[in-house]
């Protein structure tokens, strides 16, 4: 609708307030401007309702006419100059905020809110207006920390939310906007104003965010912090950086007793150098990760000999046995440790052959008899185990080191496992055994080493015309041709 043109008027003095200016008093039922900046023209010529937002609706019925239309012209979208004359004349803290919050002109809404000293209403413009400038510069104002702290948790805009965080020094508020707040910037800004220890080191240990409890754990300086982050926080990542920072060595081996983490306890002990330590985490750590990580660091024979025996995870005492140098000690471990990985380590360490022998015949594990095996060197034991040994690995040991022609042969033979028969074929020199497992053995593999090892060639001929197995006559093909000399040319 266009604005009709303003008859000649005579222009009365402005009155010395708004409060004042009774209604129809100035022409045309207008409040007054300056020379310079013309008229406003009356409410009915142009009919746009003024703006309002939910909080300053309430307030909407108390504005007198000329407030109401001073409000209007300041929320003018295209007349700036109209518009700043309207808001000098307004002191209402209601329609200051209803401008501040409607005028479509950032600058005008500035200028409202530069004119605004009640708190309440700084803060609902700050929370409720689209423009992040203005609704910023609401939350500059404000010097209430519990209206600040709350906007620090549920303005729109992340400015908004930085300014007012940075003005919050209340630990309890700040503490509020930590727990209460999902945007990580602002969280790590409130955290960095947090004075309190027992609050920073709740955050340290415990936070959602691994940025705010890096950011926490990093404003504590005392020890005993530290220490109380250590033992108490439910995060690795945390407690790593704890145990990295604990200087005291005896401080940090009782914190780290009942500590179940490999990366925690790694930095832990890479921090702890006293032998003293070393032993009794090694003995007393809680959990099994914690004594074998400090026994890899332990050279004290008699806490090594200890562990051999008497730790309860099996894993600690192969560590030990793995170092242990009492031959006594061995041999018990040898024949008495409930762990057959405890046994093997054991066996491989021994130097009286008697004993060694002793555990490739009569240990109840498989594993255990083939190390012990592979080191025997009496004949009797090893025809004893290629032949009778229930367990194949355990004879495959035994055929391995056997020299026995008539054990070879046997095994080549008889043995029910194709890799023992193959390892016994390898061994074999009895032709006539090499012949019988190239023609007759049940596995191809079995079948190409013997082959592979003959001499005959008569054999081999038979074989590389009339084998059923491509492969096999082609291996014995090749096995010819590895035996006829070259012709002379």
């Amino acid at each position: 609708m266009s604005r009709p043109e303003p008859a000649p008027v005579s222009r009365p003095e402005p009155p010395a307030s708004l409060a004042e200016a009774a209604p129809g008093s100035l022409p045309g039922g207008a409040p007054e401007l300056d020379d310079h900046e013309g008229y406003m023209p009356p409410p009915d010529a142009d009919e746009r309702p003024l703006p309002t937002t939910p909080d300053a609706a309430g307030d909407a019925g108390a504005l007198d006419p000329v407030t109401a239309a001073l409000v209007h012209v300041a929320c003018d979208p295209d007349d700036l100059p109209h518009a700043k004359a309207a808001l000098r004349k307004l002191d209402h803290p209601a329609a200051l905020e209803r401008v501040a919050l409607a005028a479509p002109l950032r600058e005008v809404a500035q200028l409202a809110v530069a004119k605004l000293v009640d708190e309440t209403r700084l803060f609902r413009v700050a929370l409720e207006q689209a423009d992040g400038v203005v609704a910023k510069a609401a939350a500059k104002q404000l010097t209430r920390e519990d209206l600040l702290a709350e906007l620090a948790i549920r303005a729109v805009h992340q400015l908004v939310r930085q300014v007012a965080v940075k003005r919050v020094r209340d630990p309890a508020l700040l503490s509020t906007v930590v727990e209460q707040e999902k945007q990580a910037d602002v969280r790590r800004r409130a955290v960095l104003r947090i004075t309190d220890e027992r609050e920073l080191v709740e955050l340290a240990g415990n936070d959602r965010d691994a940025e705010i409890r890096k950011s926490a754990f990093e404003r504590l300086t005392k020890p005993d912090l530290v220490l109380r982050v250590l033992e108490g926080s439910q995060y690795v990542d945390t407690r790593v950086a704890a145990a990295e920072t604990l200087a005291d060595e005896r401080r940090l081996a009782r914190a780290v007793k009942h500590e179940s983490h490999p990366a925690v306890l790694r930095a832990a002990l890479a921090r702890i150098r006293a032998p003293k330590l070393l032993v009794e985490l090694a003995e007393g750590a809680v959990h099994p990760e914690g004594r074998e990580l400090a026994l890899r660091r332990v050279d004290d024979p008699a806490c090594l000999e200890r562990l051999a025996q008497k730790d309860p995870e099996p894993r600690v005492r192969e560590l030990a046995a793995e170092r242990v140098r009492n031959q006594e000690l061995l041999e018990d471990l040898s024949a008495t440790d409930p762990a057959w990985r405890v046994r093997r380590i054991a066996v491989c360490r021994l130097k009286r052959p008697e004993a060694v022998a002793d555990r490739a015949r009569h240990d109840k594990s498989w594993q255990v008899r083939k190390a012990a095996m592979e080191r025997v060197r009496d004949r009797a034991v090893l025809g004893h185990g290629a032949r009778w040994d229930r367990d194949w690995p355990v004879r495959l040991a035994a055929v391995t080191r056997a020299r026995d022609e008539e054990v070879l042969a046997n095994r080549a033979k008889n043995d029910d496992h194709p890799a023992v028969r193959r390892a016994a074929v390898a061994r074999v020199a009895d032709a006539a055994i090499l012949a019988n497992r190239a023609q007759y053995d049940e596995a191809l593999e079995v079948r190409l080493l013997a082959v592979s090892r003959l001499e005959d060639r008569y054999l081999l001929g038979k074989i590389a015309q009339g084998d059923g197995v491509p492969e096999v006559r082609d291996r014995a093909t090749a096995r010819l041709g590895e035996l006829t000399p070259p012709s002379r040319a």
